[in-house]
């Protein structure tokens, strides 16, 4: 089955409205019961969100600064399914590149690789800055390594 066909056997009786993204981790769909679902293609990474909306779940995070924040509605371990409520922008979303407690083994210091991937993906000053702020406090608040910041994952 494709990822749309396990979406839908995942919601029924309820049914995919559209494609909301599609990517390296797996794609998303808008279901016709106001959720999302992702179906990820690969274990890893389905994993580590999961272990994310449930981190962030028992601290009833619902927002971060301004940027809403999608809540764990379900999931299938077997099918490497998330199901979480839609967010509408401002919002931070696409937890799968993530460390979590302890940062990435790169070759320069996290907080350089910080720097240079927002100042390389945001070219606004004042959203790069707030976007700076938000992986800073996912670090500090809840020990996540926020890795693919971009707009569309953290959208203004």
């Amino acid at each position: 089955m494709n990822p749309e066909q396990i979406a839908a056997e995942f919601i029924r009786p309820d049914r995919i409205e559209q494609r909301l993204g599609l990517g390296y981790h797996g794609a998303v769909y808008a279901t016709s019961r106001g959720s999302a679902v992702k179906v990820h293609e690969r274990r890893h990474t389905y994993q580590t969100e999961l272990l994310v909306y449930r981190r962030l779940g028992a601290r009833r995070v619902s927002r971060i600064g301004m940027f809403s924040v999608p809540q764990l509605v379900g999931h299938d371990d077997d099918c490497l399914i998330i199901e979480m409520t839609a967010v509408r922008p401002p919002y931070l979303l696409d937890f799968g590149q993530v460390t979590l407690d302890s940062p990435p083994d790169f070759p320069i210091p996290w907080r350089e690789h910080v720097a240079a991937r927002i100042d390389e993906k945001f070219d606004d000053e004042q959203q790069a800055s707030i976007a700076s702020s938000i992986v800073s406090q996912l670090q500090w608040k809840y020990g996540i390594y926020y890795l693919d910041m971009k707009p569309g994952n953290i959208e203004f």
